[in-house]
């Protein structure tokens, strides 16, 4: 239950252009995740990471790395 909500907000992260150029290389988003940050929390002060599946090898990656793929 929690993944579909996940889902629902990766899905508002990126257009669906970016989401179409992906799929044609074989890369998928799956859901969002949390890159730690530094700190006494790194989990507080973290990032939003995409879990993508790259033709069969999942990967994390940034919103930068996301939209570098989709180019």
């Amino acid at each position: 239950m929690v993944e579909r909500s996940l889902e629902g907000q990766t899905m508002r992260d990126f257009s669906k252009a970016p989401h179409a150029k992906l799929n044609a290389k074989g890369i998928l988003v799956i859901r969002t995740t949390v890159l730690p940050g530094e700190g006494d929390f790194p989990m507080v002060n973290g990032t939003r990471g995409y879990v993508v599946n790259d033709n069969g090898t999942q990967r994390i990656w940034t919103h930068a790395q996301v939209m570098s793929a989709a180019a």
